[in-house]
């Protein structure tokens, strides 16, 4: 059994051997007066050296291929080449275009970012101060003298009596009923408006009347704010109108914190959404309401993710790798940090790696060629040097989105050294079942 199971183990090797002899043959040009190749054969005769060529190769590669290691994620160099080999492969799922962070690149991002909001709802409102239907009005009445239609029967009532009418709203026809006056058109109609055409009916009848309309509660005129706000309400629009802010300021404010809440209008149909802090930021987005919009706030935390060698595995816990957003604008050096930056006996440095959906827009205007690419999010991998003093400035600056994950690749040597472990444990893994098949027999 012990026999058995070291031919098994030896074939394993040699396998390995010859796979990773194999790549480096394909990744080696030959030389016909003699270069770097390494054959082995499949009976693996030397074993010695069999081993010692295939960490060499181990080495040069950063690691077996084919997922014989374990690993959290793929080499710096696989990123590269996948990017290259799986645009227009009509067999790729998934292709990709790699972006180095420079700082032009950095620039045209930001500048990106924190434009103008609600583009489908921009515009000075329409604010009507005509009535609709459902709106409720108020009229009173006044006559010059005592003795009129509207005088009232109290003995100590003044000279120059007003009578106040019950409010009552504009029907489903867009009508008021006054008394003596019968049905008055309101829907579509200013108050003055009304106010004129009652008088007008009135008199002859009233002793030189005088009418005044007020608007009690205008539900025709209005807009609503719900979600997380503290006081959701129905607001009506003054002839004024009103923006964004001070209705949400009319709600009572919004429960989350400004970076974690999300705006929502409904208008016609459409809604279009904000952070509400980005409102802030920009007076021209704090945009004019209409009658009929809906807001609507909910709290939308924002995290990112983070893989690989970084070292939330060891500050923060092995299942920690969603990192939520404690402001509004966090940069890439801030992501890092957050996740407890890199792993000093892992990472390579010059392979820090963030993955996005970017807009194709954006991609072609810093000269990226997306034409394999349809639709308008294109798959894209950001990538950062820290090898090099500058690329730190680069990380401060770069802005990171919801969502966005960060992947720090193993330095080659990592591979190395799980490959010497692995072999290393082969003599003992032998051994053991020795042990056990002595102690059994």
């Amino acid at each position: 059994m012990v026999r058995h199971l070291q031919a098994i183990v030896q074939k394993c090797v040699c396998v390995l051997a010859n796979k990773a002899a194999l790549l480096m043959n394909k990744s080696t040009p030959t030389n016909p007066k003699g270069g770097l190749r390494i054959t082995l054969s499949s009976n693996c005769a030397r074993p010695r050296p069999v081993l010692a060529g295939l960490a060499f190769v181990c080495l040069l590669l950063g690691g077996c291929a084919g997922g014989v290691l374990p690993s959290s994620g793929p080499p710096s160099a696989r990123v590269f080449k996948e990017s290259v080999d799986t645009v227009g492969n009509p067999n790729s799922t998934v292709g990709y275009v790699v972006v180095n962070l420079r700082p032009e690149v950095v620039t045209h991002l930001n500048s990106e970012d924190g434009g103008r909001l609600f583009s489908n709802m921009r515009g000075r409102a329409k604010t009507s101060v005509a009535l609709g239907i459902g709106d409720v009005v108020s009229i009173t009445i006044y006559e010059a003298q005592r003795g009129g239609l509207f005088t009232s029967t109290e003995g100590n009532a003044a000279p120059g009596n007003a009578v106040e009418l019950p409010r009552q709203q504009v029907d489903l026809a867009g009508n008021i009923t006054v008394p003596y006056a019968g049905a008055i058109k309101a829907a579509g109609r200013s108050p003055q408006d009304v106010q004129l055409e009652i008088k007008s009916k009135l008199s002859g009848r009233a002793i030189d009347p005088q009418v005044l309309v007020s608007v009690a509660d205008r539900i025709s005129n209005s807009i609503s704010v719900l979600g997380e706000v503290n006081t959701p309400a129905r607001i009506p629009i003054e002839p004024g109108g009103i923006q964004l802010l001070p209705a949400l300021a009319r709600a009572g404010g919004t429960k989350a914190p400004a970076f974690e809440s999300l705006v929502s209008i409904q208008r016609d149909g459409k809604i279009d959404s904000a952070l509400l802090v980005a409102v802030n930021e920009r007076p021209d987005n704090n945009i004019q309401l209409r009658p009929g919009d809906v807001v609507t706030v909910t709290r939308r935390p924002r995290y990112f993710l983070a893989f690989g060698a970084t070292g939330q595995t060891t500050t923060l816990g092995p299942l920690d790798r969603r990192f939520p957003f404690d402001s509004y604008r966090m940069s890439l050096g801030d992501a890092l940090a957050k996740a407890g930056g890199l792993q000093d006996d892992r990472a390579q440095a010059a392979a820090v790696f963030l993955y996005r959906f970017e807009s194709r827009q954006a991609l072609e205007r810093m000269g990226v060629d997306v034409s394999l690419h349809p639709g308008p999010l294109v798959p894209t991998v950001y990538r950062a040097d820290l090898e090099d003093p500058s690329g730190y400035f680069l990380i401060s600056d770069f802005i990171m989105r919801d969502r966005d994950m960060i992947y720090v690749s193993n330095a080659p040597s990592v591979d190395f050294l799980k490959f010497i472990t692995l072999i290393r444990s082969v003599p003992q893994t032998v051994s053991d079942y020795r042990v056990a098949a002595e102690a059994r027999f």
